[in-house]
């Protein structure tokens, strides 16, 4: 292959790499996101619940 077969599909090689790595980088920042979210709701459920044991209502 010549220089000029080789340097589009490098080219393309590189813009491939460079999509699925900035994919891979949001994803991580969504499941941070995601976490973070889910541990503020665990937290707001604990304190809800302990709210309706202390008020002596009883949660199933």
């Amino acid at each position: 292959m010549s220089d000029t077969t080789i340097a589009p599909l490098q080219k393309h090689y590189q813009e491939s790499l460079d999509y699925w790595r900035k994919a891979l980088r949001e994803l991580h920042f969504e499941e941070e996101r995601l976490r973070f979210q889910a541990e503020v709701c665990a937290g707001r459920i604990l304190r809800l619940k302990r709210r309706a044991y202390e008020s002596g209502v009883e949660i199933k």
